[in-house]
């Protein structure tokens, strides 16, 4: 008999073994590569290298990555052993209730309710909005995911460069490029903008969670020296309508965020100063502006009102991290900054990673 293992013991693999187990299926192990722990729900954590009997042993990755990257895991586990090998998706087809367990545990932006995620007159209003049908018909698959909350309707990912898709036209307007980076994670982006090969004038970075900056730090230290005609600045800070402290629930990972949220700072919380980069930037200039600020967007958004009516900047705007950013952000910034060509992209799986690219005329 086969025994049935899961790639990854954090949230998600949580979620799979409860869903597998539902259907029947009991899970015999689970394989991570970077957590401490050594067993969960009573089932032992191994390493890739300690896993014995590969080729009988049945793998279901948790893990939603995009294609590419899923499609290197896959080949991975098979070079090591694995015969049979189920990515995220296909695991999904075989067991619906691994969705309906993300919906009705609330993770990520999804809820158990439709209506919280749908607001069909507004939907209608941005759909209006949007320049071209590749993004009309993106916002009409996520509408009916949301709705259904099927595997048959899934939204997969377009596969594109998150931040900067090909098929958009995001720097006709632009010669030397001042970005600004909010939510900069641990350098991911800098990296792709310096790997543009477009002329640059400066990378302003703005990250609150420190052991996020410190990663960001070190990136910045390894590549700034190779581009000394590039200006690197680190605001160790979130982004918001105003200068603040506030709560911020700091989980050294993509997923911190700010916590406006009554009660006292627990183990996973700290105070951080935040800023509007109206204060920050407003001299510098800035002509693209990147926001993946985990459900801070539209306070940034109210922050950046002097730069935008003054230098139109390129926007890419994340409308995941809250089910109402889908249809508040887009008409935010229509009712308050008109004239922008919209477009929208989904770059990664779980319907995460949508982003609203905003192109001034």
């Amino acid at each position: 008999m086969k025994r049935v293992a899961i790639y990854g013991a954090g949230d998600q693999g949580r979620i799979f073994f409860d869903a597998i187990r539902k259907d029947g299926v009991g899970v015999n192990l689970f394989i991570d590569q970077f957590t401490s722990i050594k067993e969960l729900f009573g089932v032992p954590v191994l390493r890739l290298s300690d896993v014995q009997k590969k080729e009988s042993t049945i793998v279901y990755i948790s893990i939603a990555m995009d294609d590419r990257s899923g499609t290197d895991l896959v080949a991975t586990l098979r070079s090591e052993g694995f015969v049979e090998v189920i990515d995220f998706v296909s695991a999904m087809g075989r067991h619906p209730a691994i969705l309906s367990k993300f919906f009705y545990e609330s993770a990520l932006w999804m809820r158990p309710d439709p209506s919280e995620m749908i607001n069909a007159k507004e939907l209608e209003r941005v759909e209006a909005l949007l320049s071209d049908e590749d993004s009309r018909s993106c916002l009409r698959l996520l509408i009916r995911f949301r709705e259904t909350m099927s595997p048959e309707h899934y939204p997969v990912p377009d596969g594109q460069n998150e931040y900067f898709p090909s098929d958009i036209d995001l720097f006709s307007g632009i010669d030397r490029l001042r970005f600004a980076d909010c939510g900069a994670y641990r350098g991911d982006t800098v990296l792709d903008v310096l790997g543009l090969g477009r002329p640059v004038e400066y990378i302003a970075s703005f990250e609150p969670d420190p052991a996020n900056l410190a990663k960001l730090e070190h990136a910045i230290g390894h590549v700034a020296p190779k581009n000394p005609d590039i200006r690197f600045f680190v605001f160790n800070m979130g982004v918001w309508s105003r200068p603040d402290l506030l709560r911020f629930n700091c989980n050294s990972g993509s997923s911190s965020s700010i916590h406006m949220g009554a009660g006292e700072e627990g183990r996973d919380t700290m105070s951080i100063p935040v800023t509007s980069l109206d204060i920050a930037l407003y001299g510098a200039a800035p002509n693209f502006i990147k926001m993946d600020i985990e459900g801070a967007e539209g306070e940034a958004l109210k922050g950046c009102r002097q730069i935008i009516e003054r230098y139109n900047p390129v926007m890419a705007v994340c409308v995941y991290h809250k089910p109402r950013d889908l249809w508040e952000l887009p008409l935010f910034i229509q009712d308050n900054y008109p004239g922008y060509r919209m477009y929208l992209r989904l770059h990664s799986h779980l319907g995460t990673s949508t982003v609203l690219y905003c192109v001034p005329p």
